[in-house]
């Protein structure tokens, strides 16, 4: 979380005398490139640090991202873990509301409550999204119940999130459509 006034970390890009199309392309890649850092960053440390301070280490967007993309990795691995596994995750995902929890009734900054809000919502969501994997026995990443689940993953150096939607093509067929939205 960056404090106001506080300079966020900021990457160089060259520009040359070209047109303007390949300078934007330049100025975009850059920008895409710094972003993917602070994000990497953020990833790098969110199992290493304790939740609150690994919060207030990173720039709001930086830890949704990167702990939509943990979340994801982190119940995939514990599916195959069985649902010990799947236990275990869920009472982590519990600590992490209750320290923040805590950490939000200390804080008396209205924007770091905003950003400790924004992760403890995350965190209850995967909480609740675990234990309804738990609840329908889910034993594979090929069980419905999982696979209609929001996921985070990087696709083309992309932040994205799929979505398992159902589409109606007549009134009694019905077929599975991926959906893949960039986050960033």
């Amino acid at each position: 979380m960056v404090d106001p006034g506080e300079l966020m970390p900021t990457v160089t890009v060259t520009l040359y005398k070209t047109e303007m199309g390949e300078c934007e392309l330049k100025v975009e890649e850059g920008m895409r490139a710094a972003v993917r850092d602070i994000i990497d960053g953020a990833l790098e440390t969110v199992s290493s640090t304790q939740r609150s301070e690994w919060i207030s280490d990173w720039p709001c967007q930086a830890i949704l991202v990167a702990a939509f993309l943990s979340a994801t990795a982190h119940c995939q691995e514990a599916i195959k873990g069985g649902s010990s596994a799947l236990k275990d995750l869920m009472n982590k995902y519990q600590e992490y509301n209750e320290e923040l929890a805590e950490v939000i009734e200390e804080c008396a900054d209205t924007s770091s409550q905003e950003v400790l809000s924004s992760a403890m919502i995350h965190d209850m969501y995967t909480k609740d999204a675990i234990n309804f994997l738990i609840q329908d026995q889910v034993v594979s990443e090929k069980d419905y119940a999982w696979r209609s689940r929001p996921k985070y993953d990087w696709r083309n150096e992309l932040a994205v999130l799929c979505l398992f939607l159902l589409t109606c093509i007549t009134g009694a067929t019905w077929w599975n459509k991926m959906s893949w939205l960039k986050c960033c």
